[in-house]
């Protein structure tokens, strides 16, 4: 299913830059080892952890596009569009409700 289908029924999600691709999404996964190709993958801070920390992990087993957190500054140089959320801990249910 295209990334625009369903994530614009999510208010406050937005592309990182302006003119990003449409990829479609086969599932939607916050674990970056369970990646496969064409998932959205939900990057977040965590307790222990940054999940942008495995971004780049992500986008080499195939991940199609990154949800992260507005506030982050400057946002790595990825070769898979990165969309930004207020919070995408918070927005995960709701995303697959609208996916699934």
């Amino acid at each position: 299913m295209p990334l625009s289908k369903f994530i614009k029924s999510i208010p406050g999600i937005t592309p990182a830059k302006k003119g990003l691709p449409d990829p479609d999404i086969t599932q939607i996964t916050e674990d970056s080892r369970a990646v496969k190709p064409g998932d959205l993958f939900v990057a977040y801070k965590g307790v222990k952890g940054d999940g942008m920390d495995y971004a780049i992990q992500a986008i080499k087993s195939g991940a199609a596009a990154i949800l992260t957190e507005e506030a982050r500054g400057a946002l790595p140089n990825l070769s898979a569009p990165v969309f930004v959320a207020k919070n995408p801990r918070a927005d995960l249910g709701a995303l697959c409700h609208s996916f699934y």
